[in-house]
């Protein structure tokens, strides 16, 4: 029997310390899918192999190429007032992050993307609820691979700095 990587009782420090590890994992995962579209199968596959996710009190985000939403955990969904089953192929950059910070945040994600951006980098910006709330949020952000070892992804973790 396969040891789970993360438990239910994970603290958000816990999934940054073990970032590269659940990276790996997630990448081995989604290889069934090297190019990471947004389709159906993929939803309904991330749903179910990571809802161990769904217990984090982080974000946890998922997005190809394109910054649609392959996954975000139910903790997040329930923070920016969305329905985790609606929300899969959505732009995370059109729909969360604010348009004062998209231009440099495209910027940070295409540069990731070919291979310039630093992996398992910090960075900190603002993200918008549906309700039009801001919230300040740190993210660590890491490159999904294939197995031919591609980009087709960004992992993030994201932590609620509200007091």
């Amino acid at each position: 029997m396969e040891r789970a990587l993360i438990s239910t009782e994970t603290k958000p420090l816990f999934l940054i310390q073990n970032l590269e590890q659940i990276v790996c994992q997630i990448n081995k995962d989604l290889s069934i899918n090297a190019s990471l579209e947004a389709n159906d199968f993929l939803s309904g596959f991330c749903q179910r192999k990571f809802s161990i996710l769904d217990n984090e009190r982080s974000f946890c985000l998922i997005l190809n190429h394109r910054a649609e939403i392959i996954y975000l955990n139910q903790y997040a969904c329930e923070i920016l007032g969305v329905d985790q089953k609606y929300i899969f192929g959505s732009c995370w950059m059109t729909h969360f992050v604010l348009p004062e910070q998209r231009t440099e945040l495209l910027l940070v994600f295409e540069q990731m993307l070919h291979g310039f951006g630093e992996h398992f980098a910090d960075y900190y910006y603002e993200i918008q609820t549906n309700d039009s709330s801001v919230l300040p949020i740190q993210w660590r952000n890491s490159i999904l691979r294939n197995s031919n070892n591609d980009i087709t992804g960004i992992f993030c973790i994201g932590i609620d700095q509200r007091s």
